[in-house]
C-alpha cells in the first residue's frame, strides 16, 4: 500500500496546482448583465458572472457516478464471462495509469499555456479582488485532466479499500482500512512538500516577479518603468489604440513607489473600466498594476507536473512488481509429484 502514495501526490493535484492553473486560463461569463465579478477579456464588454474554476472539480464525482455502476453491473460481469476480470492489484495498476496520464495532460496544458503567456497574449480578468493575467485559451481544456483523475480513482481507489479489507485479518480490519486512509494523508503531505521545495528561490514554482511591486527589474525589464516604455500619462488609454481619455495611471501609481503615494491597486477599477472601451492593443508588461500572490506566469508549473508523472511511473512499475510476487505467494508452491516423492 506504500507504494500508493506517489498516486495520492497525483489525485491531490486536483484541488491544488489544477485549480491554480485553471485560474490562469480564460473563464467565460455567463449572465453577461449580471454585475458582479468580471472576466475581461481585452476589448470586450466588462461585466458576467463568471464560472467558478473550482467547478471543474465535479468532473470527478459526475465520473465516478455515471461509471461506477456501469462498471459493476456491465463491465465487469462480461469480463468475468470470458475469464478476462482483472485482479483487484491489476485494478490498481490501471488506475495509476490514468493518474500519469491525466497530471501528463496538465503538464502539456500549461505548457501551452506558457506560450501565450510569453508572447504577451493575456486575458486579464478579476477574481474576487485579484487581477490575472491568463491565457486567452479555455478553461474548459481542463476537462480531459479532470476525467482522468475521475477514472483513476474508479479503479485506483476503490479497488483499494477492498483489496485492504478482504487481504486483511479480520481482527485488524479496521487498522488496516486506517492505514490506507493515512496514507492517503501522507501523500497530501508530500506534494504540499514538493511545492515548498521548488518554491525556494532556484526553484521551478518560485516567482518573485509575480508577487512583487512593479518597480522590480525582472527578465522582461523594469515593471512600472520610465515613460518611454509606459503609455503617455495623459490623452491615451493604457491599452493602446482607444480615443483620447481620462488618464487612468497618476504618476504614484505608475511608478509604484511608496513615497509617491500610495499603492497600484488603486487604478484595479478604472483599469478594468477602461477594458470595456475599444482597444487594439496589450498593456505592456511593465506598466500593468501589480499581480497578487498566486499568479505562476513566470514559474515552471509544467516541469512539477512532468516531474509527478516521472513518480508515479516508477511507484507503478514497483507496484507491478511487488503485486506480482504477491499474487504468486497467494497461489502457494505448484504441487509436484513424482516418483521419488510416491515412494515416500
Amino acid at each position: 500500500m506504500v507504494t500508493l502514495v506517489p498516486y495520492w501526490m497525483v489525485y491531490f493535484q486536483m484541488q491544488s496546482t489544477y485549480v491554480l492553473q485553471g485560474l490562469h486560463l480564460h473563464i467565460p461569463n455567463i449572465f453577461p448583465n449580471y454585475p458582479s465579478n468580471s472576466s475581461v477579456a481585452l476589448g470586450a464588454p466588462a461585466g458576467g458572472y463568471k464560472i467558478p474554476e473550482a467547478w471543474l472539480l465535479l468532473a470527478n464525482v459526475v465520473v465516478l457516478l455515471m461509471l461506477v455502476p456501469v462498471k459493476d453491473r456491465l463491465l465487469d460481469p462480461w469480463l468475468l464471462r470470458r475469464r478476462l476480470l482483472p485482479s483487484a492489484l491489476q485494478k490498481m495498476a490501471l488506475g495509476m495509469c490514468f493518474s500519469f496520464a491525466s497530471v501528463l495532460v496538465a503538464g502539456f496544458l500549461e505548457m501551452k499555456r506558457l506560450e501565450y503567456i510569453h508572447h504577451n497574449q493575456t486575458v486579464s480578468q478579476q477574481i474576487g479582488d485579484s487581477v490575472y493575467y491568463a491565457a486567452p485559451l479555455s478553461i474548459w481544456w481542463q476537462t480531459p485532466q479532470y476525467l482522468l483523475i475521475g477514472i483513476s480513482e474508479m479503479f485506483a481507489s476503490i479497488p483499494g479499500l477492498e483489496f485492504a479489507y478482504s487481504e486483511a485479518p479480520r481482527s485488524m480490519q479496521g487498522a488496516v482500512m486506517g492505514i490506507f486512509f493515512a496514507l492517503s494523508g501522507v501523500g497530501s503531505l508530500l506534494g504540499s512538500g514538493l511545492v515548498a521545495l521548488l518554491s525556494l528561490p532556484g526553484g521551478w514554482l518560485h516567482c518573485p516577479e509575480d508577487q512583487v511591486s512593479p518597480t522590480v527589474k525582472g527578465k522582461h525589464g523594469t515593471r512600472g518603468g520610465g515613460a518611454s516604455q509606459c503609455p503617455p500619462a495623459a490623452g491615451t488609454r493604457p491599452f493602446g489604440g482607444g480615443a483620447a481619455g481620462p488618464e487612468l495611471f497618476s504618476a504614484p501609481e505608475r511608478t509604484g513607489r511608496p513615497d509617491a503615494g500610495g499603492p497600484p491597486a488603486r487604478a484595479f477599477p478604472r483599469l478594468l473600466a477602461a477594458a470595456a472601451a475599444p482597444a487594439q492593443g496589450t498593456l505592456p508588461l511593465q506598466c500593468r498594476p501589480p499581480l497578487s500572490p498566486g499568479n505562476i506566469n513566470n514559474c515552471r508549473m509544467d516541469r512539477y507536473f512532468f516531474l509527478l508523472a516521472a513518480i508515479q511511473v516508477a511507484a507503478a512499475l514497483l507496484f507491478v512488481r511487488i503485486s506480482r510476487r504477491y499474487e504468486r505467494a497467494a497461489r502457494g508452491p505448484a504441487p509436484q509429484s513424482g516418483p521419488g516423492r510416491d515412494r515416500g
